[in-house]
């Protein structure tokens, strides 16, 4: 009956790290922070999607929806912010790569091809070294605010930050008949998401070292 309910614990394993691969391309793919920039009085508002490699821009008036404008992170000197972007975009790439390869030896083993014990308790370890490299990619997006003021200080030329997330993480703030909305993109969601997956994967590797540990 142990080694059944382990057998099981190894598919929940394979099933939820493949489901925290899915969310966690997909988050790299989207966006991570946004802000939109929206005159009431001129009904011009800026769309701007912050992803690790580009910034893209859209804009929207009364009349027309321009096409997105892919920009550089340069062209704004945002160094600081920039490297935050650039390291949470790492670590979850990090945590695909742990995961993949999780995969990939743990259906290894269960095919027979590979035979040695071990192997399933290397696979455990990385499981939990994907959940730390996710949980580092969710929470580097916190110096977020700090970047942006930095990069402030230092001459940004991004001016939609100006008093808004160079403040604080999230939020609207109204001035001078503009309304400016920020914060966390869908991208940090689903890596959040794919973190809550992983622990879900972390107690299933725990339970079946506990299982197999009462079967010896």
């Amino acid at each position: 009956m142990g080694m059944a309910e382990i057998g099981k614990l190894k598919i929940a394993t394979l099933v939820l790290v493949f489901i925290s691969l899915c969310l966690l391309v997909a988050g790299m793919a989207t966006r991570w922070y946004y802000i939109t920039y929206s005159n009431t009085v001129t009904g011009v508002t800026y769309d701007i999607s912050m992803y690790s490699p580009k910034i893209v821009t859209t804009v929207e008036t009364l009349t027309m929806t321009s096409t997105p404008d892919n920009m550089n992170w340069g062209d704004f000197n945002l160094k600081n912010t920039h490297n935050i972007f650039n390291t949470g975009l790492a670590f979850s790439a990090f945590a695909f790569m742990i995961g993949f390869f999780t995969i990939i030896i743990t259906i290894l083993n269960q095919v027979g091809i590979l035979r040695n014990e071990k192997i399933w308790t290397i696979a455990r370890g990385m499981v939990i070294g994907m959940l730390i490299c996710t949980f580092i990619a969710v929470c580097v997006m916190a110096g977020t605010t700090k970047a942006f003021e930095k990069d402030e200080d230092d001459g940004t030329k991004f001016i939609f930050c100006v008093n808004t997330c160079d403040t604080k993480w999230r939020g609207t703030i109204s001035y001078n008949g503009s309304v400016v909305k920020f914060g966390p993109g869908t991208g940090w969601i689903l890596v959040i998401i794919a973190l809550f997956v992983e622990l879900a994967t972390t107690i299933c590797v725990v339970l079946s070292f506990i299982m197999g540990r009462s079967e010896n």
